[in-house]
């Protein structure tokens, strides 16, 4: 896979713009799997994804919750914060694989934890620390049927 663009951009905000995109793009069945240390921007990204999508409540991503389960007038959007399983096994012994087959838009966070479990059409999206404090680098992985696609840019945050 190539990548499709590379831009560096000002901050938080475009990092938002981007999760945005993402949330209007988004159709019913989509995985988006957000990847990246912590403290990067996952749930910046999240948040932005969701609001998107036409959530009105307040969306405040815990790592003591695993799963919020908001409903919109366009589909049901399904947050997972997986910082707290330590991997497949967990996830699976626990039922937690069932939530990647339901119906709506499912966001993880902390996505590497169960990769191999992810569907080969899942959309990641990889953000990094850049080489500057207020820098991100951030991927983002469509998988369409017929050509994959693959963006790349830069974040300043």
């Amino acid at each position: 896979m190539k990548p499709t663009a590379s831009e560096r951009v000002p901050g938080r905000a475009r990092l938002q713009e981007i999760g945005r995109e993402l949330g209007r793009d988004a159709r019913d069945g989509d995985i988006i799997a957000l990847y990246g240390p912590k403290r990067v921007g996952k749930t910046v990204l999240a948040r932005a994804i969701v609001e998107a999508l036409g959530v009105k409540e307040s969306f405040s991503p815990s790592s003591f919750v695993i799963r919020q389960t908001y409903r919109t007038g366009r589909t049901l959007v399904h947050h997972l914060d997986l910082y707290k399983v330590a991997g497949t096994y967990e996830f699976c012994s626990a039922g937690m694989d069932q939530w990647l087959e339901v119906p709506g838009v499912t966001i993880i966070e902390w996505a590497d934890r169960i990769e191999r479990l992810l569907p080969e059409q899942t959309i990641r999206v990889e953000i990094d620390f850049g080489e500057r404090l207020d820098e991100r680098v951030i991927s983002i992985t469509h998988h369409a049927q017929d050509t994959p696609e693959t963006s790349r840019e830069e974040l300043t945050t």
